[in-house]
């Protein structure tokens, strides 16, 4: 039934940018099974902008997730049953949200498809009327966890690219802090990101690791090195200079004129 319908709710307005971003090789692959199809995908404030300017969908709709707010959206769940979709898919995830459902649910589409989330901690046999088994390896990439959802509904999976939509004045407001802060567009670049959601101490890589890698793409692959960050990670982004031979450019301050 996937295969042949002419419009899709995506929901995951739940999770940070980086979360959904990774979700974004799902919704190209649907693109490409459903060239036709309308795509709409619900996200939240926090992480709308990993789907920005995405060419693969037709629309995003933001919607409120906590408080006396979460009733600013029914406008949204009324324009969602006019247009008569013919599945919500909630792409996966692995901490279900009680909202993301319910949105799903209340948009009345033809079914509500997720991935069997009953491993941790999920309902998923209450929550979709269709639930895809996920992946049995215990340890796996996000990308192919989420890629999972796709291969139980019979899609072909073409690509595991991210997609991150870049309009032509969002490129050239990037091009003119990269040649304020001395680094040449054209020529082959890495932007490493320093730093890590405060809470998430595992995920933060040591200084020493930043350094060495910035020294090997710069002294061994010949390519310009940028430190990125927000200005809460200027400390950590002045540790891993500290221990490199010469300092590299840095731009923690992208969030305005570029965004």
């Amino acid at each position: 039934r996937i295969l042949r319908a002419n419009a899709l709710l995506l929901v995951k307005p739940h999770h940070k940018m980086g979360d959904l971003l990774v979700s974004t090789p799902v919704i190209r692959n649907l693109r490409l099974a459903l060239p036709e199809a309308r795509l709409v995908l619900v996200a939240g404030p926090v992480n709308q902008g990993a789907v920005h300017d995405n060419p693969d969908l037709d629309r995003v709709d933001v919607v409120r997730m906590t408080g006396p707010s979460v009733l600013a959206n029914l406008p949204q769940v009324l324009r969602w049953r006019r247009e008569r979709f013919d599945a919500a898919i909630l792409l996966s995830t692995i901490d279900q949200s009680s909202t993301a459902v319910a949105l799903a649910h209340l948009a009345r589409p033809g079914f509500v498809v997720g991935l069997d989330d009953s491993a941790w901690g999920g309902v998923s046999d209450i929550a979709y009327d269709c639930v895809v088994p996920p992946l049995p390896e215990p340890r796996f990439h996000m990308v192919d966890y989420n890629l999972a959802l796709l291969e139980g509904l019979g899609i072909p999976v073409l690509t595991r690219e991210h997609v991150l939509g870049v309009t032509g004045a969002q490129r050239a407001a990037g091009d003119a802090a990269l040649r304020e802060a001395g680094i040449d567009p054209s020529r082959p670049l890495l932007g490493i990101q320093i730093g890590s959601a405060p809470e998430a101490k595992a995920r933060q890589w040591p200084a020493t690791h930043y350094a060495t890698l910035a020294q090997k793409a710069r002294g061994e692959l010949g390519w310009q090195v940028v430190l990125l960050g927000t200005p809460a990670d200027e400390p950590a982004v002045e540790q891993v200079q500290l221990l490199g031979h010469t300092r590299f450019p840095v731009l923690t301050r992208l969030d305005s004129g570029v965004s």
